[in-house]
Order: C-alpha cells, then sequence, then structure tokens
C-alpha cells in the first residue's frame, strides 16, 4: 500500500471543507493507491508543537488501516515537530485513539465536549 500526502493550496481547503481549515495550516490530499481518499492539515503552534486535523472521504471511512494511521501520526515529525495535537469531539475516534498509546498517543483531557490528545516521538 502506498500513501503519499500531495500538497494542496489552503484556498481550495477553505472554500471546499471550510471546517476543516485554519490560517496558519498546511493541507494535503491523502492519497492512498493513487486514490484521493482523504485531506491533512498541519497547524503549527509553535516551532515543535502542531495540531493535525484529518478528515477521510465517507466512502474510504472503513478501509483505514494501521499504516494510513500510522502515516498521519508520525508525518509531522518528518517535518521537524517534536510534539502533535489531536482534538476531536466524535466518541469513535476518541475510542480509536485511545487504543493508539502503544504508538505515542496520550489521552490528555476533554474539555467543552472536545477530547484532546498528544503524541510524542
Amino acid at each position: 500500500m502506498n500513501i503519499v500526502f500531495y500538497p494542496i493550496e489552503p484556498q481550495f481547503v477553505k472554500i471546499f471543507f471550510s471546517e476543516f481549515f485554519h490560517e496558519l495550516g498546511v493541507f494535503f490530499e491523502i492519497i492512498s493507491n493513487d486514490i484521493a481518499i482523504g485531506f491533512y492539515g498541519i497547524k503549527t503552534i509553535t516551532e515543535k508543537v502542531c495540531e493535525i486535523s484529518v478528515y477521510i472521504h465517507d466512502k474510504f471511512r472503513k478501509n483505514i488501516t494501521k499504516k494510513i494511521s500510522l502515516k498521519c501520526l508520525n508525518f509531522p515529525f518528518i517535518l521537524g515537530f517534536e510534539k502533535i495535537l489531536i482534538r476531536t469531539d466524535l466518541e469513535k475516534i476518541k475510542r480509536f485513539l485511545s487504543k493508539l498509546s502503544k504508538y505515542g498517543v496520550r489521552y490528555l483531557f476533554k474539555h467543552n465536549n472536545i477530547h484532546w490528545f498528544e503524541v510524542l516521538e
């Protein structure tokens, strides 16, 4: 399985996925085996800390593999970040992320119905 993050223009994200857009973000299309399966965003918080967002198109959500998940978790480290933050209000995603502790994912807290996680190298 070949997984690539292809850079896309922030304006595209702003127009079509406004809830995913952030001014300090860089955005990528997630390509798996030559098929666009979703979007990936990295919001810089500090020089070494970022927050990631992932959107997978509905028809591919059932096919998310461990390899795709780990690629999403590790990509910011390749770019030089040392800590990743992830937030979700979806209980299903909270349960999924909680199962990834052996890959450096750690649950932080819940605030205003948002669950926060961190990932360290």
